[in-house]
């Protein structure tokens, strides 16, 4: 989930599956927000009821658990259009009741740095270090990709949830996604693909009015 622009901010969403990490579905039309980086209840609670029941259709059964990786901060109407949407899913019938989701805020530049004492102090790809109980930081290309500096990390914070997704599953599944570069699959670890495919709708939002697929 993701809300920027250049011109004008939209706000979109990818759903992906976390047992095959297929592409379930994507935002098709832009939702312009003007000058914010936030998005609004109505339209957050339909981008994840949708992604949800489409989960739902694809896989033919139950969809017992859910991760939003939100590039950036959290709005309060988002983390109550999510809450609305499983609310409003539970009583429908689409998920049960015991279902878990969390709301999960990913930052790609921040201060912090993981280092090794084995690897000349560089980290390996794939190294985390837990802060807290919901924040983390991951470092999704080590040493072996980075050639000047130190290796970037992830920041990993869960905003809100049901509070049954432990905070290192959750960086796994950030990780995991971060391999999906299809075009190139022996270039330097990428993105995960929950953050970086809505940044490229956003652009292509700029001057197309429907998305039939997704950006190559």
């Amino acid at each position: 989930m993701s809300v920027t622009g250049d011109q004008s901010t939209t706000a979109c969403s990818v759903t992906v599956s976390g047992e095959s990490g297929d592409v379930i579905d994507w935002t098709k039309q832009p939702h312009g927000r003007g000058d914010s980086t936030v998005d609004d209840f109505d339209h957050a609670e339909k981008l994840i009821g949708d992604g949800i029941v489409e989960a739902i259709n694809q896989n033919e059964g139950t969809v017992d658990s859910l991760v939003v990786h939100r590039n950036g901060t959290y709005g309060n109407e988002e983390i109550a259009g999510i809450e609305s949407a499983v609310d409003s899913l539970k009583e429908e019938g689409y998920i049960d009741d015991d279902f878990s989701w969390s709301a999960v805020e990913l930052r790609d530049s921040t201060s912090y740095r993981i280092y090794s004492d084995d690897t000349d102090c560089a980290c390996r790809t794939g190294a985390y270090a837990e802060v807290d109980e919901s924040t983390m930081v991951l470092a999704p290309s080590g040493g072996e990709y980075t050639y000047q500096g130190t290796p970037r990390t992830f920041r990993i914070q869960e905003r809100a949830g049901t509070e049954d997704i432990d905070i290192t599953e959750i960086g796994q599944d950030v990780f995991d996604l971060s391999f999906l570069v299809w075009w190139s699959p022996g270039s330097k670890i990428s993105d995960p693909i929950t953050t970086r495919y809505p940044a490229e709708m956003h652009s292509l939002f700029e001057s197309c009015p429907q998305l039939r697929f997704l950006p190559s």
